[in-house]
């Protein structure tokens, strides 16, 4: 009887982070095309189309996503299984984001490809990276208030840049990406958080974000 409830509990479990893999996924097709959408809004001013054309802002609605699934995982294997779903997230979102564009433009698979591949790539480090944080964002120590200050850091230089454009950049773009960055340090953090350490580690990993910022948008 202890055995029948045992593999019970754990196709409960092994179902639920499916659904979360599968919840994650349909995320990122939705942020995708979002995303898309708003780059196709050449009527409405370059701040839509720089927001969709973003990466901070969207990675950063995965790293929640995938912090909330950490949370409701047991100790093991958290790291993989919410690397996986991290993965869904952003293939799908890169794969909504391009496939649009295609449909929208009347591009085949050949003429969008160069433009999807290397982001394609990227994938497999950067769901890793996001597993990791996101895990460890759950900790209440060092490490878990450098991890919640992460996505502040990678998304600061184009809060900065949005602010330099002005206008309509600043509530369009910079205000959202500074919310959502912002959003598990005030909202999702359930601890108190060194403020020296957070700021430390937005300006360590900002430079670095910095430097690569033009090369950031998914129309590079």
């Amino acid at each position: 009887m202890t055995t029948q409830a045992q593999t019970g509990t754990l196709e409960r479990r092994q179902l639920s982070i499916w659904l979360a893999i599968a919840g994650l996924g349909c995320a990122g097709v939705l942020t995708g095309l979002i995303a898309q959408y708003l780059r196709q809004k050449t009527g409405a001013g370059d701040a839509f189309m720089a927001l969709g054309g973003s990466t901070a802002i969207w990675v950063s609605i995965g790293f929640v996503l995938a912090r909330q699934t950490a949370a409701v995982r047991p100790a093991r294997d958290r790291i993989a299984w919410v690397s996986v779903a991290a993965a869904a997230y952003l293939f799908a979102w890169l794969i909504a984001y391009h496939s649009l564009l295609g449909i929208r433009d009347h591009l085949d698979l050949a003429q969008v490809w160069p433009q999807m591949r290397y982001w394609l790539v990227a994938v497999a480090p950067a769901c890793l990276a996001l597993g990791f944080i996101a895990t460890e964002s759950l900790r209440k120590d060092l490490l878990g208030d450098i991890c919640l200050a992460l996505p502040f850091g990678w998304s600061l230089p184009e809060i900065y840049s949005s602010v330099r454009v002005g206008g309509s950049h600043i509530p369009v773009v910079s205000i959202p990406t500074l919310l959502v960055a912002s959003l598990p340090l005030l909202a999702l953090r359930r601890r108190w958080w060194s403020v020296a350490i957070v700021v430390a580690t937005v300006l360590v990993v900002g430079v670095p974000f910095h430097l690569l910022y033009p090369y950031l948008s998914l129309d590079s």
